[in-house]
């Protein structure tokens, strides 16, 4: 469930789901407060099958959703997403103010500036992942610059991100829903 509403709402449709799952912590508690307690799991993206193939050549800094680095190329989310994480795979960095920019970044295995947005969604699942990801403003150069910098001097951080996304718990519809 991608929830994004605060409470009190939906308590008499959550009281009939069999199931009910969300993608971070925060919108756990949220939920929580309308009267049902949803398993965290991560993106069903991030339990994909073979690797994508890279349908771009692409090098250091790249601009996803939000990203404004002059000269970068830019990159969105409109291919198949095991074909974006095989093309971000050559890149040093990502800017996005996307969730699932920030998890083909971290399936990737590279580093990236997340920008803040007005949801939850991002610094929910970089809070789980218990990484020191700083979050940036849209609008803020000299913040998205140090990022990139960050990004780049601290590989070990995203390697965290990445194993954390690789071994965190999925959402496996057949053994969570008895299917």
């Amino acid at each position: 469930c991608i929830w994004q509403t605060d409470p009190p709402w939906y308590g008499d449709v959550l009281e009939r789901l069999d199931y009910f799952s969300v993608r971070e912590p925060i919108s756990q508690a949220q939920a929580e407060a309308c009267g049902r307690r949803p398993e965290v799991r991560l993106d069903l993206c991030t339990d994909r099958g073979p690797d994508g193939e890279p349908f771009m050549a692409l090098s250091g800094v790249v601009n996803g959703h939000g990203g404004r680095i002059p000269g970068a190329p830019k990159l969105r989310l409109k291919q198949p997403f095991p074909d974006v994480v095989a093309t971000l795979a050559q890149a040093d960095v990502y800017i996005t103010q996307e969730q699932h920019g920030v998890y083909a970044a971290g399936l990737a295995g590279i580093g990236f500036v997340p920008l803040k947005i007005d949801f939850h969604k991002i610094a929910g699942l970089i809070g789980w992942s218990g990484c020191e990801i700083p979050i940036v403003d849209l609008d803020d150069t000299e913040g998205i610059n140090r990022g990139i910098e960050y990004a780049r001097d601290c590989p070990e951080v995203f390697r965290d991100f990445h194993n954390f996304l690789m071994d965190g718990p999925k959402l496996r519809v057949a053994y969570d829903l008895g299917v």
